[in-house]
């Protein structure tokens, strides 16, 4: 029994240590712009305008968008660090098929939303739109770990 409280102990001892040496979903998005040559960009914070543009909202767990400014060019940073990777996932990949059909007014800036990454990796739920899409996945990636 006591060796059984010990390994339960020493697990939750070291999942504790693995989640708070996570980064912020702001250090991984940092991370990407800094990482690559992206236009200016700006977070957006405005509840409002992240559930009725991006359709995201602080359920998902800590998240941090980037955009450029609107009539510039088409450039998103999204991370979510989730409790719930896939449902944030599913939240973005509706986020890029709004871009596409809806947000993306010219031929050129309908390729940039066509070429937009969504994925997970462990806890983090991205979208990566811009011409440095690749790049900054991978930027994203070497970051996370």
């Amino acid at each position: 029994m006591r060796k059984q409280t010990i390994k339960i102990f020493i697990t939750a001892l070291m999942l504790s240590a693995c989640a708070a040496t996570g980064i912020t979903s702001s250090e991984a998005a940092q991370a990407v712009k800094n990482g690559c040559d992206w236009p200016e960009m700006v977070e957006v914070t405005d509840g409002y305008i992240l559930r009725e543009y991006f359709g995201l909202s602080d359920e998902y767990g800590d998240m941090t968008v980037l955009q450029c400014p609107a009539g510039a060019v088409m450039s998103e940073i999204i991370v979510i660090r989730s409790d719930d990777p896939a449902a944030a996932c599913e939240a973005l990949e509706k986020r890029r098929k709004k871009a596409i059909e809806r947000d993306a007014l010219y031929p050129e800036t309908r390729r940039i939303a066509e070429g937009t990454i969504v994925g997970v990796s462990g806890d983090y739920a991205y979208l990566i739109m811009g011409e440095n899409a690749e790049q900054g996945e991978r930027v994203l990636l070497d970051t996370i770990g």
